[in-house]
């Protein structure tokens, strides 16, 4: 399939794009072992997205520092300074163009991205790709796929530009965001989900004690917006778990995608989120301000 601005863009490379940071300990183990998973693939360009003012440059990845906008500027509350996944996306797909390259790719930093998920995305003839991960303990033995979130997305360069209005600014490692833009690639792309396999995987780990009080009002927020999207996702999930446990072939996996990914909504889906946003926006704008 040619990409729609011409037969300029090459075939055979997909900018792949994370957001590391200065991780020590058992983190910095998994993130170096993520990042060597990245340089050992083929036909990849990896780029390291960050802020533009005093990036953290890691020694193993080409640094994007171009983020200028952050969890505290949007949110307009202290915390930590969060990258937007909107904002990375945009800087992926601006690097992508600028180098010709047909995708680019979003992983999380403590992911590994195997080359059968390489081939599987420039393979599939312009067609954007989401990724739910394999979870593995130390030891590298398999605890399973994990089917609620998504870790690895790549993108058709030129569908972004005509849909990007779609992504909201949701701040990275909060919740939801990933449940959503795999939604919206879903039906507005007609995006492949593969969650069948190991074609990404993770090292478990207990889960960081960070507090999500700072930034929780602000992502509940656009998390109302997108109430459709995500309720979509829910209905997705939902199903596929007891499809899963039916042991249901991927035949009617495909087929319980197609239902649930559809647009447009019904005009009482549009009522109801027309008034989810005006009461989401009213309890925001409203709140006392502090959190």
């Amino acid at each position: 399939m040619m990409p729609e601005n011409g037969p300029e863009l090459p075939a055979r490379r997909v900018l792949i794009g994370t957001h590391t940071f200065a991780a020590t300990g058992e983190a910095g183990r998994r993130q170096a072992a993520a990042v060597a998973s990245m340089r050992s693939l083929r036909d990849v360009d990896l780029v390291d997205v960050q802020f533009a003012a005093e990036p953290y440059r890691h020694p193993d990845l080409e640094t994007l520092a171009v983020l200028e906008r952050s969890s505290r500027t949007v949110s307009g509350v202290e915390g930590p300074a969060k990258p937007l996944m909107s904002d990375i996306f945009d800087a992926l797909a601006a690097e992508a163009r600028r180098r010709r390259l047909p995708y680019f790719c979003f992983t999380n930093a403590d992911i590994h991205i195997s080359q059968a998920a390489v081939d599987r995305v420039l393979g599939g003839g312009g067609i954007s790709h989401v990724f739910s991960r394999e979870d593995f303990d130390r030891d590298g033995r398999t605890l399973g796929m994990e089917l609620a979130g998504i870790d690895v997305f790549a993108v058709a360069t030129d569908w972004w530009p005509k849909h990007r209005h779609r992504f909201r600014p949701y701040i990275a490692a909060e919740g939801m965001w990933d449940n959503v833009y795999a939604s919206i690639l879903l039906i507005h792309a007609n995006a492949t989900i593969e969650n069948r396999g190991p074609m990404v995987r993770h090292e478990a780990h207990p889960r960081s004690g960070e507090t999500r009080r700072n930034f929780v009002a602000y992502s509940n927020y656009l998390a109302s917006l997108d109430a459709w999207y995500f309720d979509r996702w829910c209905k997705y999930w939902g199903g596929l778990v007891e499809l899963r446990r039916e042991g249901a072939d991927e035949a009617a996996e495909h087929a319980l995608r197609q239902r649930v990914f559809t647009w447009p909504p019904s005009l009482r889906d549009r009522a109801l989120q027309a008034a989810r946003f005006v009461r989401a926006a009213c309890r925001y704008y409203l709140r006392p301000r502090g959190g």
